[in-house]
């Protein structure tokens, strides 16, 4: 028995997207200088400093010199992430092939 992989593909494209779109706002908050004390800028921190674990201290972020700074390891997830979930995807499709048609030739 296979198992459908048409939907899980599609759900985590969606988490991907979620995450990516947290990841992208930590991008935007951060180059603003948001006050990082406030609660929803705190909350948004701390959950992409979850999502952002396996991608920490690959680069450093660049600080303006006006105080702003470029999230250079947000930027390295919202890379590395759709590539992994890509060859996951990947291998998934592999892994889920039938081979039933290739055995009636």
């Amino acid at each position: 028995m296979r198992f459908p992989i048409t939907p899980i593909s599609k759900y985590l494209k969606y988490i991907l997207g979620f995450a990516e779109l947290l990841l992208g706002f930590r991008v935007l908050l951060m180059f603003l200088e948001a006050n990082a004390v406030a609660p929803i800028v705190e909350l948004l921190y701390t959950v992409t400093d979850a999502i952002m674990v396996p991608f920490a201290g690959i680069f450093s972020d660049f600080i303006l010199r006006n105080g702003s700074v470029i999230a250079l390891g947000a930027f390295s997830a919202m890379v590395g992430y759709p590539i992994i979930l890509y060859v996951f995807i990947e291998l998934l499709h592999l892994v889920g092939k039938d081979d039933e048609p290739a055995a009636k030739k």
